[in-house]
């Protein structure tokens, strides 16, 4: 709905529309009693229509109006349960917001005044995070700056947008912050607390000193890998002048871990404004000019903008001794399946934890223990543990000495089986969602499921296709698995039951070779030999439409964009194509850059890069916003590349070529990891990352699979 000026609603007068976003309008209207103006929040009709999310905004609304402070931007009135339309009036700022004052100011401001509008956001943010409540989008366009007497007033900060209460059961990330600013760990599976609305503060100084976001990248994959690779920049180098002392406070509120930042956000303040006064830029006691750099602000006030912020609940604030950064003790929140957020996001990166990972049993001839560098693989051609070092559902990000070597205790490296040696060649393999089994399709025409802990085979292989296994994949829950074959069908099997589950799937007239799940687990895509795709229904096991067909030559490869919008294709007619998942419609045209067939292809966990590779020797990323090239190709190989995957967290890309070689690549600065791992005696048909991302798993036309310990490679 769109109101125009004069008009009424909910007894409020329009005066003029303040701005727009993703979930609705906002408009400056008249109070009709009090004679005041406010700020007026209409959503759109669709979240009044949904039943789910009028419940969810209406419970999350009364939480953001429960925190009164003086650097929060007050809610004043709201929907009443039967109004067909979600709506909230807050206070007015006469004023702007940071974003704004940045782009009058060119570009940055003082170091005082920064250090200044950090300490009022900073009361703001702890006050919610009492009230158990993370903000989620801290930036500059979310900080509103009031007029005061000559020149500038307090900082408050809006846009809390949805907020969770402690006992919602939804505490994991959800990465629908803005990416410059966003913690590290946003990008992760595991719960997100009140030290990620720190870390969003940190970037803020930085831009509103610097005029630059902490980790500026050419795109969204680079940025999300920045910030959890690279070391945090020095404001100081940025912009000369700056006291040095802001270096070490942004090192530390920057820092890739939460237990390694300050305890709370007026720690990080006081710190910041320490450093401002030991340079005597201020004089200790803070007798503050009214001016930015050296003149007020102008401009139309601004209110509340476009990008919404989830909020979601944080963990209890952690105790640390003497008021200093320690150890994080915080327990965990629940975990559990909840509704999506009110506001687009770009989804979950990961969101599955997997038990640790033992000590693997014999799998046959068994020798003593010996010795293996860091850069070796983990144990020769066999499943393996990841060893103690490989925690549950998290991320092994340590840079070891690649030269050094490892003596092969119990705990890490246990006795070593002979290579595990499958009856044929293998073409395709997937690890189930908790990391529990590794599935292996190949020329023998069945399926084998292996428990990754002992590395044993668990059951009897899946029967019932005639020719070879070309593709596996499992479903979002772990409860199906789905396999392609070359006898032209697909196949759903019970993964609990390894039963089959109904007839097979029969629309192609050549072989299937790919095969993937929609992230919601409702659709399975199949690419065909024919040059067509096929969306199917998983309850029904039907096709959903009609075949999407453009493409000239073999489908080779398949994929759900991680938002399940988009279908990705690669063929042999040396094209990608993406096609809509709901009408299986072509959405644009084809991407072309490859000059031979292309027979893989990955998206990356947050969907902003799409990764393809084939004949070429070569790896493509392209911009899924844009289609377009991102960067140049990644060449290493020296034959065709036939399988690429993401890691979890989207900072790596692993490749496995016909060269019988497996490269992992830093997604941030596109550059090849060391040397090729090397091992296999045959092509490397398929690679898969653990869903915790500790192990990599490659599958050989040398009937072997091999596990990677992904740490000794970063």
């Amino acid at each position: 709905m769109r109101l125009q000026a004069g008009a009424v609603f909910a007894s409020y007068t329009i005066e003029r529309q303040l701005g727009a976003g993703g979930m609705g309008v906002v408009y400056l209207a008249r109070h009709p009693r009090l004679e005041r103006s406010v700020a007026l929040k209409v959503l759109n009709d669709t979240f009044a229509e949904d039943r789910q999310a009028r419940a969810r905004f209406e419970r999350e609304a009364a939480l953001i109006t429960a925190l009164d402070h003086p650097n929060i931007v007050p809610i004043y009135d709201r929907n009443s349960l039967g109004d067909p339309v979600l709506w909230i009036s807050m206070k007015y700022i006469d004023g702007g917001d940071a974003a704004a004052m940045l782009a009058r100011e060119g570009g940055y401001v003082s170091a005082e005044w920064a250090v200044r509008m950090i300490g009022d956001a900073g009361r703001a943010l702890d006050h919610a995070h009492r009230h158990r409540v993370l903000h989620r989008d801290i930036k500059p366009a979310n900080l509103l700056v009031e007029c005061g007497i000559g020149g500038i007033g307090r900082t408050v900060v809006t846009d809390f947008g949805i907020a969770r209460a402690v006992e919602d059961a939804e505490t994991n990330s959800r990465v629908s912050a803005t990416l410059a600013y966003a913690a590290p760990e946003r990008f992760g599976g595991g719960p997100v607390d009140r030290r990620a609305d720190q870390y969003s503060l940190g970037c803020t100084l930085f831009k509103l000193l610097t005029g630059e976001a902490p980790y500026a990248r050419t795109d969204d994959a680079a940025v999300i890998a920045a910030h959890l690779h690279a070391a945090p920049p020095r404001p100081s180098e940025r912009r000369p002048g700056l006291p040095s002392g802001l270096d070490d406070v942004l090192a530390t509120v920057l820092a890739k871990r939460p237990e390694d930042r300050y305890p709370d956000c007026a720690s990080f303040a006081a710190a910041a404004r320490e450093a401002v006064e030991r340079s005597g830029e201020t004089a200790p006691g803070v007798h503050f000019s009214p001016d930015l750099r050296h003149r007020p602000p102008t401009g139309r006030p601004v209110v509340w903008h476009g990008e919404d912020a989830e909020t979601a609940l944080s963990q209890p604030p952690a105790r640390h001794p003497g008021g200093r950064s320690g150890p994080h003790t915080d327990p965990p929140g629940p975990r559990g399946n909840s509704p999506a957020p009110l506001i687009g996001t770009l989804g979950p990166l990961h969101n599955t934890s997997a038990p640790p990972i033992g000590a693997p049993g014999p799998l046959g001839k068994t020798s003593a223990p010996r010795r293996f560098t860091r850069r070796r693989m983990l144990i020769g051609g066999a499943f393996v543990a990841a060893g103690a070092a490989a925690t549950a559902g998290g991320l092994v990000l340590g840079r070891h000495d690649r030269n050094a070597a490892t003596p092969a205790t119990g705990a890490q490296i246990p006795t070593t089986p002979g290579d595990l040696t499958l009856p044929s060649q293998v073409l395709a393999l997937a690890f189930s969602p908790d990391g529990t089994f590794l599935a292996i399709g190949g020329k023998d025409n069945t399926t084998r499921l292996f428990e990754v802990r002992t590395g044993k085979q668990d059951g009897d292989p899946l029967t019932g296709h005639s020719k070879v296994i070309r593709a596996v994949a499992f479903s979002p829950d772990g409860s199906l698995l789905a396999t392609g074959s070359e006898d032209n069908t697909a196949r759903l099997w019970d993964a609990h039951t390894r039963r089959p589950v109904g007839s097979p799937l029969t629309s192609h007239t050549n072989s299937v070779r790919g095969i993937a799940f929609h992230p919601d687990g409702t659709l399975l895509v199949t690419g065909s030999d024919d040059t067509t795709a096929q969306l199917w229904s998983v309850r029904t096991r039907q096709p959903t439409g009609a075949a999407m067909t453009g493409h000239t030559g073999a489908v080779r490869a398949v994929g759900f964009h991680p938002k399940g919008t988009l279908v990705g294709t690669g063929s042999q007619d040396t094209t990608v194509r993406l096609w809509n998942d709901s009408t299986g419609l072509a959405s644009g045209a084809a991407l072309s850059g490859h000059n031979s067939a292309v027979r893989a292809l990955a998206f990356h966990p947050a969907g902003v890069l799409l990764a393809t590779a084939g004949d070429d020797a070569s790896i493509r990323l392209w911009d899924t916003n844009t289609r377009s090239a991102s960067g140049n190709p990644l060449s290493g190989h020296s034959e065709p590349v036939l399988a690429v995957a993401f890691s979890p967290d989207g900072a790596l890309l692993a490749s496995g070529s016909r060269d019988g070689t497996v490269r992992l690549w830093d997604n941030g600065t596109r550059a090849p990891i060391g040397n090729p791992m090397t091992g296999h005696g045959g092509p490397v048909h398929t690679v898969a990352f653990s869903p915790d991302g500790t192990l990599l798993a490659t599958g050989s036309a040398d009937k072997t699979v091999r596990l990677w310990r992904v740490a000794d490679y970063r």
